[in-house]
């Protein structure tokens, strides 16, 4: 009973371990390897910055602002997707359209480099 015991902590200890290690993984938006998702999402939305309904109406604060203005139009996205809302996804289609452009061009690139 102590040896299955121990067995199971083992297998608890390595899962949490690993699990760690893919966490260490994950970067951070920050990171220079978004460099090149971040400028052409930020080219995007200076393109479409009156779509945006912003009050962010400088373009270096539009850049400044990428990862938020990213995760608004996300979660914005996920909500009309869901609530089948045709002109919110009719209007924002040049965001869909990039995310799948983004998409595409990272298909065939490994997660970890």
């Amino acid at each position: 009973m102590i040896e299955a015991s121990r067995a199971i902590s083992r297998v608890r200890s390595d899962c949490i371990a690993t699990q760690k290690a893919a966490m260490r993984k994950i970067h951070e938006l920050s990171d220079p390897e978004f460099g090149p998702i971040k400028a052409r999402l930020a080219r995007v939305y200076l393109e479409h910055k009156g779509d945006l309904e912003v009050l962010l109406t400088d373009d270096a604060e539009i850049i400044a602002h990428v990862d938020e203005i990213t995760a608004l139009l996300l979660a914005a996205s996920s909500r009309a997707l869901r609530a089948d809302n045709q002109r919110w996804t009719e209007r924002y289609r040049w965001f869909f359209e990039a995310i799948a452009e983004l998409q595409d061009a990272l298909r065939d690139k490994p997660l970890d480099g």
